[in-house]
């Protein structure tokens, strides 16, 4: 699953694993203020994965209004 969180971050991110990093260290709003890494770290993947998921989804509905 871990795997599989990197390698969505890696296309968001455009295979830059600088971005995909700070990313996975910044406490994120919209996962309760937590950092997605600690949610890895705390058994919580699925829950990450998913969120991930759901933002890429969404970025791509966007990007096909414009």
């Amino acid at each position: 699953m871990v795997d599989e969180i990197f390698n969505l971050l890696m296309i968001f991110f455009k295979n830059d694993a600088v971005k995909a990093s700070l990313w996975l260290k910044t406490p994120n709003p919209l996962l309760g203020g937590v950092t997605p890494g600690s949610l890895i770290v705390n058994s919580k993947s699925k829950r990450l994965l998913k969120f991930i998921k759901n933002q890429l989804s969404k970025n791509e509905r966007n990007n096909k209004n414009d």
